[in-house]
C-alpha cells in the first residue's frame, strides 16, 4: 500500500491540531499497521499482578512500569495507573486492555491530570489468527500553568488485511501452526 491509503477518517468532531499532526505521522510511516500490536507488553507488566476469575475472562491487574516511547501526559502518570488485561482463559488470548488514573496526579512541571482512561480492544484476523488491535481510545484532561487541556479520540478498525512478504514465510507460519494444531489434515 502507498501511503495515504491504509488509513480512512470515518469522521470527525472539534478540532485538534496536535492529533491531526500524529494522525498524519503514523499515515507516513512505512509500517503503521506495527502499531496494531501490542508486542511490548509483557515488559511492562511490573512484579506483582492480581487476577480475577470471571469465568469466560481473566482480569489481571498490574502496575505499569518503564513506558519507554510514550509522549503523551499519561507518561507521567504511569506510576499511579491502574492497568488490567482481560484474557480468555480457554487459549490465554488478550481480550483487551485498560489503563485508567483513579485520582488527580500532580507532576513536575506544574500539570494536573484529573481523567485518563485508555483501551486497548483486540480483535482476530479469522483466517491467520492473528490478535490485533481493533479499537482504540484515549480520554484525558488535565490542567497546566491554569490552562486547561482536553483530548478524548477513539479509532476503530473496520478493515485489516494481513499477508506475508514472502511465500517462504508465509510456508514457515503454515507449518508451525499445522504443528503446533496436532493435526495431520
Amino acid at each position: 500500500m502507498s501511503p495515504g491509503t491504509q488509513w480512512q477518517m470515518l469522521g470527525s468532531s472539534g478540532d485538534d491540531p496536535e492529533l491531526d499532526a500524529a494522525a498524519a505521522a503514523w499515515e507516513s510511516e512505512f509500517a503503521p499497521d506495527a502499531r496494531l500490536f501490542i508486542n511490548d507488553l509483557r515488559q511492562h507488566l511490573g512484579d506483582e499482578a492480581e487476577v480475577d476469575d470471571f469465568g469466560k475472562a481473566w482480569r489481571i491487574k498490574f502496575k505499569q512500569e518503564g513506558v519507554s516511547g510514550e509522549r503523551t501526559l499519561g507518561i507521567f502518570a504511569a506510576p499511579e495507573l491502574e492497568a488490567s488485561a482481560w484474557i480468555e482463559p480457554r487459549d490465554n488470548r488478550l481480550m483487551r486492555i485498560d489503563f485508567r488514573l483513579p485520582a488527580p496526579v500532580e507532576t513536575t512541571d506544574d500539570t494536573v491530570i484529573e481523567r485518563y482512561d485508555q483501551r486497548y480492544l483486540m480483535d482476530e484476523d479469522e483466517e491467520w489468527g492473528f490478535r490485533y488491535v481493533g479499537a482504540y481510545s484515549l480520554d484525558f484532561k488535565a490542567e497546566r500553568n491554569g490552562l486547561p487541556i482536553e483530548q478524548s479520540f477513539s479509532a476503530k478498525i473496520t478493515s485489516a488485511e494481513f499477508f506475508f512478504n514472502t511465500p517462504e514465510e508465509q510456508a514457515k507460519f503454515e507449518a508451525e501452526r499445522q504443528a503446533g494444531s496436532g493435526s495431520d489434515d
